[in-house]
């Protein structure tokens, strides 16, 4: 038989188990050794989980990364250059047309003029005059009251502030760097964007902040080139200004591209 406590074999006989001393039972004498227990279950392993990982947002791309004065500047003379003939009847269509009317129209011919070279550059189409009027015309209303009243209320500034020696010709020039920009970012989001004069105000000054000095410089330089026609030679200011908004349409191409 075997005993019931440790399973070793022993004698029919034997009352106790001659390995462990156990007393062996009736009911063990002649039974098959006893099946020892099962070791205790110890269950499945259980790792925490560690719970889904966070989604990593994108990076934010660094203030003034996507700003590149120098290529603008460089392929705005480029492009404006390719296509000398049309850009120069631009530039003297939208100046002249803007100064005889008082500036009431130097809204809606801005934008048509960004509007028709940025369908250039994205090769959707050429310089067409008469796209600069029909185009520019269907935002009538919000352009000229952007253009309108910035230019109107900037002038009441520096012409304010010009009597106060040194501050005064450094606001003038602070508000000339800021206003090609601002205009040209507040037409975008009237065209583009489909917003209201006031909206479309808001949302270029809080995109102009994202990197304000470099905004200021591009549109100072932009401001200084579109004139300079007008130093060397009266009529090349209606091909600098055209160069201009070239340069300003490419700022925009960057910052707002094609969806």
């Amino acid at each position: 038989m075997y005993c019931p406590s440790c399973g070793a074999k022993n004698e029919d006989a034997a009352q106790f188990c001659a390995e462990c001393g156990a007393k062996t039972t009736e009911s063990a004498a002649t039974g098959a050794p006893p099946t020892p227990p099962p070791p205790p279950s110890s269950g499945p392993t259980h790792t925490p989980s560690a719970g889904p990982t966070p989604s990593t947002p994108p990076p934010r791309p660094p203030a003034g990364g996507g700003i590149d004065i120098g290529g603008w500047i460089s392929q705005g003379f480029n492009e404006a250059m390719s296509d000398f003939l049309n850009y120069f009847l631009l530039g003297l269509v939208v100046s002249i047309v803007s100064s005889v009317t008082i500036g009431i129209l130097a809204g809606p011919l801005m934008a048509g003029g960004l509007i028709v070279i940025r369908r250039k550059l994205r090769g959707q189409g050429k310089i067409d005059i008469g796209a600069v009027f029909n185009e520019g015309f269907k935002f009538f209303l919000p352009t000229f009251l952007l253009v309108f009243i910035t230019i109107i209320a900037a002038g009441i500034v520096i012409g304010v502030l010009q009597f106060l020696p040194v501050i005064g010709q450094l606001v003038g020039i602070v508000i000339a760097g800021f206003l090609a920009v601002f205009l040209a970012i507040g037409v975008h989001y009237i065209t583009e964007e489909g917003q209201d004069f006031m909206p479309a105000a808001k949302s270029a000054w809080e995109a102009i902040q994202h990197d304000i000095v470099m905004m200021w410089l591009f549109g100072l330089i932009v401001c200084v080139i579109s004139g300079i026609g007008a130093i060397a030679c009266g009529i090349g200011a209606f091909f600098t200004s055209a160069a201009g908004l070239v340069m300003l349409c490419l700022m925009l191409e960057n910052m707002f591209p094609k969806r």
